[in-house]
């Protein structure tokens, strides 16, 4: 499964933040940023772990994060 979330990550450097948590999280298979859209998506292929739990996990770093719509 693909998600895709809107972030308040805007620097390479909180980006690599989040990637260190993510890294550690093993129904992750990969994730990328792209920081240049206006959204600072962040997507994220994984299988056993629910929206909410991605969201949570988002929000316990100290950043916003809100699934995009399809």
């Amino acid at each position: 499964m693909i998600y895709v979330f809107s972030t308040s990550v805007t620097t390479p450097k909180k980006a690599r933040a989040v990637a260190q948590h993510l890294q550690c999280i093993p129904t992750i298979a990969k994730y990328s940023f792209d920081l240049d859209d206006c959204d600072h998506v962040l997507r994220i292929e994984a299988e056993g772990i629910s929206v909410n739990e991605l969201i949570r996990q988002i929000n316990q770093l100290g950043f916003a994060c809100a699934e995009l719509p399809d």
